[in-house]
Parts: C-alpha cells; sequence; structure tokens
C-alpha cells in the first residue's frame, strides 16, 4: 500500500505540473478552451485507470477527483491574474 501512496503523490505532482503549464498556454493563447478541456478530459481519463491500478476504493477516488479539480482550480488562480 505505501508504494500506491508514493505512486499516487508522483502522479498528483505530474498533474499539477501539466496542468499549471497547459493554463499557461491558454493564457497566452497557445491552445484554445477545447484542447484545454481535451487535455484535462485525457489527464482525467489518466486518473481513473491510475486510480483503479492502485486499488483506491470507489469513496478514495472521489475524494481523489475532489482533490484534482481543487488543484485545477488553485492552478488557474495562480496562474492568471
Amino acid at each position: 500500500m505505501d508504494q500506491a501512496i508514493k505512486d499516487t503523490e508522483v502522479f498528483l505532482r505530474d498533474t499539477r505540473d501539466r496542468l499549471e503549464r497547459w493554463t499557461r498556454m491558454l493564457a497566452r493563447g497557445d491552445i484554445d478552451r477545447d484542447e484545454f478541456e481535451l487535455l484535462v478530459a485525457a489527464r482525467r481519463t489518466n486518473m481513473k485507470m491510475h486510480a483503479l491500478m492502485a486499488g483506491v476504493t470507489q469513496n478514495a477516488l472521489e475524494r481523489f477527483r475532489s482533490g484534482l479539480v481543487s488543484l485545477l482550480i488553485d492552478c488557474v488562480f495562480d496562474i492568471i491574474p
């Protein structure tokens, strides 16, 4: 179980990095809203697969999703004044 926790922490850090990069790209106009949404949706799918492989329960998966949404919102407000 410790390895699953470590893997999840790595996944979340990677997700935060990606969300920050994508948000900056969106703010600069390098990508449009549709592209941004596609990237976020793909990451969400990856999150579900990661959670299933890590043996995360449905309840924990919901908390994980909520955390990911909060992370996305924080990233957007950190990047866009």
